[in-house]
């Protein structure tokens, strides 16, 4: 009985670190009770001057002279040799209905074959399997009809503009751009089916700073509700120097007092933690049942 006991203990164990550790049940920023509106992510980039400590990182195939540092309230993305610049996002959990908005303007005026592109979804550090939504320099957005002409002036004149792509169970068919008090919608003339994975930037033969990120929970909100817990802020009283220029991974350590979204190394790490954890439990449950039977033999 005392046998049968032990393994009944060790299967326990072991079931219960499955539970815990099973997609879904890790991530706080999403459930399906959240209501549209509330915000699973969001990094204003004014808020933090080393790129290091944000949490992005920057995709393993961009070009060698692409350059990404935080400077003057903005996350600045370059590349000017053909190349493309790719960063991306933390890790964000989210359902199948959510928004992205950020801000952002060209950085180098004139480029007739510069490009913005955010990826919808891609995969690996790279990255790969890539579909992106993409903003030219010249003002216009592919795949999508010309914006407002006040809007597309603002795009080629290097001002600012704040972009909002609603992801309706799982696919995109209309954006909306404003720069300052105007804005338009623009509708695809098909729908862009997306897969999960992760988000972030592409920059081609241009510059564009970054100022505001933000993914919030659903679609058509009036406001955005909740805790903004996602921001990477530096220490109060902090002195970190930006980085121009800066080409290593990001992800370094966070600031004390804040929190970023969970990153899938940090999970799997945690997973590791709690398998050697429950590994070691069964093995001295195990092994005093062993040395306890050992003793009533020789005894």
């Amino acid at each position: 009985m005392r046998r049968i006991a032990r393994l009944l203990t060790v299967f326990l164990l072991l079931a219960s670190l499955f539970v815990c550790s099973a997609p879904g049940t890790q991530a706080a920023e999403w459930s399906a009770d959240m209501a549209a509106g509330e915000i699973l992510y969001r990094q204003s980039f004014a808020d933090l001057s080393d790129f290091d400590k944000s949490g992005w990182t920057k995709g393993t195939s961009a070009s060698e002279k692409a350059t990404v540092s935080v400077k003057d309230g903005a996350m600045r993305v370059r590349c000017m040799d053909g190349g493309r610049a790719y960063v991306l996002m933390p890790s964000v959990s989210r359902g199948t209905s959510y928004t992205v908005e950020f801000t952002f303007r060209f950085t180098e005026s004139g480029m007739e074959n510069g490009s913005l592109g955010f990826l919808l979804t891609c995969r690996g550090e790279e990255p790969t399997n890539i579909t992106s939504l993409v903003i030219r320099s010249t003002g216009t957005v592919d795949d999508f009809p010309d914006p407002d002409p006040a809007v597309s002036a603002a795009i080629r004149g290097g001002k600012t503009v704040t972009v909002e792509i609603p992801v309706e169970e799982g696919a995109v068919h209309r954006m909306k751009l404003t720069a300052g008090d105007k804005s338009c919608t623009l509708e695809r003339t098909d729908v862009l089916v997306i897969a999960q994975g992760s988000m972030g930037f592409a920059v081609r033969n241009d510059g564009a700073a970054i100022s505001d990120v933000w993914v919030v929970n659903g679609c058509g909100y009036e406001k955005k509700t909740g805790d903004d817990t996602s921001a990477v802020r530096d220490e109060p009283g902090a002195k970190t120097p930006s980085k121009p220029g800066s080409g290593g991974r990001g992800g370094g350590g966070q600031p004390s007092g804040e929190t970023s979204p969970r990153t899938g190394d940090r999970t799997r790490a945690q997973t590791y933690q709690q398998v050697a954890a429950v590994t070691g439990g069964a093995a001295v449950i195990l092994g005093c049942g062993l040395s306890h039977r050992n003793r009533r033999r020789r005894i």
